[in-house]
This record gives structure tokens, C-alpha cells and sequence, in this order.
């Protein structure tokens, strides 16, 4: 963007009031500034960073409006998913089975995209590309946005546990009910949702009572099988730590503790598994050169 119209949209965007340190910055969008430079005619970069981001996570709000845009890259990000669960699982020490079709009478159902398992317990994965709008995350005054927000939280929350009951009725087709088995429902997103730790938990748990109650859903379920939500990000490093702590150990300390069940996954691992933590990397490092490869001239 050239300079004089980036000047204009950061104007545009301003705030001076409780939201000035959440406002929207242009730069964002647009990390490459054409202006002169030594009297010529230059692309600037002021801050790297935000050229990274632009290229990167930026580029989902590049496209999200196209046509079809959402089913594609669904199935995408469940893929995804699907290879960091492999890439992680380097000692086997877990097993896992994707989505499957199956029929309840003539209604026909699919299971939830990713089940992660052991000898006794399994992550039921809903994997959800979706971030939480900006508005939502900005707006401090006017409730009604992020109502709006949860409101599309809770029907992905009942999706995973209509699921699960159709687990615990024994009408998945591979993965067969145990009672013995404990099951931890989580919702993978592109980033962190940040919804607990304030009255946004509050409301969303008494919106989630109720839906439960309009479909008769045991509300039992709740406080036996809690819901996790989770950032790729974060669940690429939980894949990786489980290798060492399988599932049980390592959820039960997060869902059934008060205070550990409001944290984000990444100060939960840092905190209660250091040691696994710290051996976590990144899963995709040789993709990652390839992908930013400089050509030879």
C-alpha cells in the first residue's frame, strides 16, 4: 500500500478510548509500504514480523470470502490435524481413526473427525477452522457481539457431545463403547478462543445447560467427560507430550482441576509436564524448508 492511503486506514481505525490497546492496525493487512526512500520510488518493510504474519495466518482473511471457501479448508484443517496426530505419535504410543459414516435408521451421521486413543481413555477431536471475530475480541461494551460469538460455540459444543452419545449408545461402526474408557471431548480451533476466566465462561456454560435440556442430553456428561477448547498450535505440542504421559494422566490433571481447567494448554504443559515440554518442536520443519526456500538465481 502506498503511503499516504496507509495513513488514511490507520486514521480510520483509531480508537481513544477502553479499546485503543485492542484497535485493528492496518499494517497488518498491508506490512509493505511503497514510499520514497532515498529519492527513489521503495518498498519499505518497517517491521518484519508483521510481513511473517501477513503470509502466514494473514492469509486466511485473505481468502476466507470466496466461494466455498469454508467446506474447502475445513476439510483441510481436519487433514492437518490428522498429520500432526502422525508426525507426533514418533514412539506409537498413541492409535487414532478418522471420520467415519454411519446410519442411525435412514439418518446418515459421521463420527467426530478424530479419535485419539490408548488402553484406556480417547480425545474425541472436532476440528474446527474458525477464528473468533474481531470484533469480539475488541468490543469491551456491547455484549451482544460476543453472545453472537458463544452462540456459535455452543452449537460446535453440542455437535461433539451428540457424538459422544452416539458413542456411549454403542452406534459407531469401528470404535466400539466401553464403559471403562474415559472420554475427553476437545474443539480444535486456529487460535485460542480465550473464553474462560471471566463471566464469558459463566454465560457460555448456561447456554450450553440449556441447549442440553432442549435435546434431552444427559447434563451428567458435562462433569464426566468436560470440554476442552484447544489451538492447533497448543495441540500440536499436547500430541507431542502425550507420547510420554498418554491421555488419561495428562487430561485428568487439566479438566478435573478448578483452576487448570480455565488455562490455556500451552502454561498448562509448561506447568504441570516440564520436562516433556520443554522436547516439544516443531513437527513440520522440513516442510517448512521447502516452503520457504530461496530458488537459485
Amino acid at each position: 500500500e502506498n503511503l499516504p492511503t496507509l495513513k488514511d486506514k490507520i486514521i480510520q481505525e483509531q480508537e481513544f478510548d477502553d479499546r485503543f490497546e485492542y484497535t485493528y492496525n492496518p499494517m497488518r493487512a498491508y506490512p509493505i509500504i511503497k514510499m520514497p526512500f532515498k529519492r527513489k520510488d521503495s518498498l519499505v518493510c518497517p517491521m518484519l514480523t508483521l510481513l511473517f504474519w501477513r503470509i502466514t495466518s494473514g492469509l486466511y482473511y485473505e481468502i476466507c470470502d470466496e466461494k466455498d471457501f469454508g467446506d474447502n479448508f475445513g476439510h483441510s484443517f481436519q487433514k492437518y490435524i490428522g498429520n500432526v496426530i502422525e508426525k507426533a505419535n514418533n514412539n506409537k504410543a498413541i492409535n487414532f481413526m478418522e471420520e467415519e459414516e454411519y446410519h442411525v435408521g435412514r439418518n446418515r451421521k459421521d463420527t467426530v473427525d478424530w479419535i485419539v486413543y490408548d488402553k484406556d481413555s480417547a480425545l474425541f477431536i472436532e476440528c474446527k477452522a474458525r477464528r473468533i471475530s474481531l470484533p469480539a475480541k475488541i468490543e469491551l461494551r456491547d455484549s451482544s457481539i460476543i453472545l453472537k460469538e458463544l452462540e456459535k460455540m455452543v452449537k460446535i459444543i453440542l455437535q461433539i457431545y451428540k457424538a459422544i452419545d452416539d458413542y456411549c449408545n454403542n452406534l459407531y461402526p469401528s470404535f466400539k463403547y466401553e464403559e471403562e474408557r474415559k472420554i475427553y471431548p476437545i474443539i480444535l480451533t486456529m487460535e485460542n478462543w480465550f473464553l474462560f476466566g471471566d463471566k464469558r465462561s459463566d454465560i457460555l456454560d448456561k447456554m450450553i445447560i440449556k441447549e442440553f435440556n432442549n435435546i434431552n442430553l444427559p447434563i451428567d456428561y458435562l462433569k464426566k467427560m468436560p470440554y476442552s477448547i484447544c489451538s492447533v498450535e497448543d495441540f500440536e505440542g499436547m500430541m507431542q507430550v502425550m507420547q510420554t504421559t498418554y491421555i488419561k494422566k495428562f487430561m485428568d490433571r487439566k479438566v478435573f482441576n478448578k483452576e487448570k481447567i480455565e488455562w490455556l494448554f500451552r502454561p498448562f504443559m509448561s506447568n504441570e509436564f516440564a520436562e516433556e515440554s520443554r522436547k516439544i518442536k516443531f513437527l513440520f520443519e522440513d516442510e517448512a524448508k521447502i516452503a520457504f526456500a530461496i530458488p537459485n538465481s
